[in-house]
């Protein structure tokens, strides 16, 4: 089946409109991309007005979306581990230290206690009560 000359012009004339829709569309994208830009939007602003519009192609969304990530997702490797300073004694040395925590802590009990077992128990340091030696 041959195609007339009116048959070609028809298909062509169909595919020219077709494409100066596109190009319409596409010179609208770049100016208002172009005004974005001039508006003293940076490059990652830009790229984001791309990925959120719902007018751009697919294709240019997704190219602007990972072009993107990486300044608004950090690596998981990008930051350092705290630094942690354990203070490890030898045992030896860790023995003695705990023994003298002990040994003062002894010493204060003592010394707080001391009121307590030269009197009656009950405060006072007279060893006779008025109530019978209760």
């Amino acid at each position: 089946m041959t195609e007339t000359a009116e048959q070609k012009l028809s298909r062509y004339e169909y595919v020219i409109d077709a494409q100066m829709t596109e190009i319409d569309k596409l010179r609208a994208e770049n100016q208002r991309l172009l005004d974005w830009i001039m508006g003293d939007a940076d490059a990652h602003t830009c790229l984001q007005a791309v990925y959120t519009d719902p007018n751009a192609s697919q294709g240019n969304r997704i190219k602007a979306a990972a072009a993107s990530l990486p300044f608004e997702k950090p690596k998981l490797g990008s930051t350092e581990p705290p630094v942690i300073r354990l203070n490890v004694l030898p045992i030896p040395q860790l023995l003695e230290q705990r023994l003298a925590r002990q040994e003062a802590m002894e010493r204060r009990r003592l010394i707080d206690l001391w009121p307590v077992a030269n009197g009656n128990g009950n405060g006072s340091d007279t060893q006779t009560s008025a109530s019978g030696g209760f």
